[in-house]
């Protein structure tokens, strides 16, 4: 923590600040917080994972036997309920289910698909076997797999997995919507029959964030300040978005009314906001904490003077509000688009001497 220096040039504040990082997705859901993150923060890797997908309606094919009030209520159950199922003795049946919408981002991408069931074949001798089966559209797809089904006892089978749709094509996530899937017999014994109580997919995704920002550095410390004499520092915010209509960067203190983010270590004194708001920001003149947008790699706003550099008389000035408020906005997807935010400080003699510090928070949300 830094301390209050007094010598023959008079009172100083130490100040540093702590910065938060906010992202804002395409898809629904509360923003993450991060204090002190790692940059970039791990919400912005991409990484894969799975979502498993099971029936919600009738398929194309309805042609096994039913004991349930419908096919795909008999092999929904999670967890599994072997009481109920589909079943057949006749070969050549195929029975399949619409299944569930995937509900993960539009621009995620889909690795392969797993088909899955829970068999049980009835009789003795060799096991009787099945194929799985998916249709997208009018397109119907026999795995061929030739799967013995165990005698006496259901157990689990899967496909292995499919790195292509039925049409032959890559997987998307509208292929994974309209997909139906189930089980082919292709061959029975005459006094044999074989019961599916579960059919079910995994799909494996990769997780592409539709917005990702960065800061420069987590932490930004504006020294010892003497009043009457104003100090600056500055942070570049990244952001990285495939949105077509861009994104919107906005900053925020959470501290009510004409305070600033910077709080004594007594816990009850405060810096003062800049007077000039975001909405009207103002050519320097006074004291308090303030921001300006003094440099941006797509269309600057005019607001924010014609400064360019952190130190720039040229730059206007507005306080940081409580809430997330906008302070640049870029239109079409951009990647490692930077904007400048520099900051500006100054205080009245009357200023407490002391350690300040406080928590700024950076949003970017999809346009």
């Amino acid at each position: 923590m830094a301390k209050i220096v007094k010598n023959n040039l008079g009172n100083f504040l130490v100040v540093c600040f702590i910065f938060l990082m906010v992202m804002g997705w395409i898809f629904s859901g509360w923003p993450q917080i991060w204090q002190n993150p790692p940059i970039p923060p791990g919400i912005n890797e991409v990484r894969a994972t799975t979502v498993t997908l099971r029936p919600n309606g009738a398929g194309y094919h309805q042609q096994f036997d039913l004991v349930d009030t419908s096919h795909w209520e008999a092999t929904n159950d999670d967890p599994a309920n072997d009481s109920t199922y589909i079943h057949t003795n006749v070969a050549g049946e195929i029975d399949i289910q619409v299944l569930d919408d995937p509900t993960f981002g539009d621009s995620d991408t889909i690795n392969s698909v797993t088909i899955y069931c829970r068999a049980y074949a009835s009789g003795s001798g060799a096991p009787e076997r099945m194929d799985f089966w998916d249709r997208l559209g009018a397109t119907d797809r026999d795995g061929g797999n030739n799967i013995g089904v165990t005698r006496g006892s259901f157990d689990q089978y899967n496909s292995a997995t499919l790195a292509t749709a039925p049409d032959g094509g890559g997987w998307t996530k509208q292929k994974a919507t309209d997909l139906q899937v189930g089980i082919q017999v292709p061959t029975i014994g005459s006094t044999e029959t074989v019961r599916v109580s579960e059919i079910w997919i995994v799909v494996d995704y990769t997780i592409v964030p539709s917005i990702t920002l960065t800061v420069d550095s987590p932490t930004k410390s504006l020294g010892n300040v003497t009043p009457g004499t104003p100090v600056t520092a500055t942070t570049i915010a990244t952001v990285t978005t495939i949105n077509a209509t861009g994104y919107s960067l906005k900053i925020s203190d959470s501290v009510a009314g004409s305070d600033s983010a910077l709080l004594h270590t007594d816990t009850a004194t405060r810096i003062a906001d800049y007077a000039g708001t975001i909405a009207v920001p103002t050519s320097w003149t006074g004291t308090g904490l303030g921001i300006c947008v003094y440099a941006a790699d797509t269309s600057k706003e005019a607001k924010w003077g014609t400064g360019t550099t952190e130190t720039d008389s040229n730059n206007k000035y507005a306080g940081i509000p409580q809430t997330a408020t906008e302070i640049h906005n870029v239109g079409s997807a951009v990647t490692n688009d930077d904007t400048s935010i520099g900051y500006k400080l100054n205080v009245p003699t009357s200023q407490k001497t002391g350690a300040y510090s406080g928590v700024v928070t950076y949003t970017a949300v999809a346009n």
